[in-house]
């Protein structure tokens, strides 16, 4: 069975129960399906692991226990930054995901003489608030 990894933006620690965001819970309860006691690793990008499991699930809750810290680095010892003309439409969201699958570790996204892209500024910050989550 495959480890379940869920990003969490706070901050984690061993024997603490915590509660995910909502984007993390819709994605466990709903597409995953996940049931309580299964194991899933925590990460918050302090260059850490979180071991944890799964206390409680329901469609708009999910808690979980964290058990330990795992000093694992899988991050990409290459410092990689790409420079990305944005693209339209769903491309960009695919570039982000495929290039941080690579292991870049910045992206800098461009708006070229070409870009065919045009957003106002509140779109734009939705736009990066995406972007960074994926």
């Amino acid at each position: 069975m495959r480890i379940i990894r869920i990003y969490h933006p706070h901050q984690l620690s061993v024997e603490s129960q915590i509660i995910l965001t909502d984007d993390a819970t819709n994605h466990v309860s709903n597409v995953l399906r996940a049931r309580e006691g299964q194991a899933v690793v925590l990460f918050n990008g302090d260059g850490n692991e979180y071991s944890a499991h799964l206390a409680q699930v329901n469609k708009r809750k999910v808690v979980v226990n964290v058990d330990s810290k795992l000093s694992l680095s899988i991050e990409s010892p290459l410092d990689i930054h790409l420079a990305q003309g944005i693209s339209r439409g769903d491309r960009m969201e695919w570039v982000i995901q495929k290039a941080v699958e690579l292991g870049i570790k910045e992206m800098t996204p461009l708006i070229t003489e070409r870009c065919g892209v045009k957003l106002n500024q509140e779109r734009w910050v939705k736009k990066h608030e995406q972007w960074l989550k994926v």
